[in-house]
């Protein structure tokens, strides 16, 4: 993607969510924050306890849906369309990226040893091709 496209600020906001994304405990704190915020909220606008307003936050986050705490007003039904955005567009791809970036693991990649030896053996190489002269230098 062009950077100028996206603008300083969706430049900003990407780097921020792959370093979110990057940390799965990142992820679960934001996603409890997000829960206990939605929770209050709901408990506030729609005049349920904080209890029942955990419970539906969290059976909406998992788009289980049970139906037997709704929201009833305007502006717990815009809440809940809100976080069911958040949690399903947000919050299920950083957790499916972090696991697969935990689980994809690059087979050819060098330790640092290795990288070590190599450095030796490529300055080893260099030294001695500057001593064999070269076609040019012959002539």
């Amino acid at each position: 993607m062009d950077r100028r496209a996206c603008g300083e600020g969706g430049v900003i906001m990407r780097n921020y969510i792959i370093w979110l994304s990057a940390s799965i405990w990142r992820v679960f704190a934001l996603y409890v924050a997000s829960l206990v915020l939605c929770a209050c909220l709901f408990s506030v606008i729609e005049g349920r306890t904080v209890a029942e307003s955990l419970w539906w936050a969290g059976v909406t986050s998992l788009t289980i849906g049970y139906g037997d705490i709704t929201p009833v007003t305007h502006a717990g039904r815009v809440t809940a369309m809100v976080f069911s955005h958040l949690w399903i567009f947000g919050i299920a791809p950083m957790v499916i990226t972090n696991m697969l970036s935990v689980s994809m693991e690059d087979r050819n990649k060098f330790t640092h040893d290795e990288q070590e030896e190599i450095k030796n053996l490529l300055r080893t190489l260099a030294e001695n091709t500057k001593m064999v002269p070269t076609k040019r230098e012959e002539v």
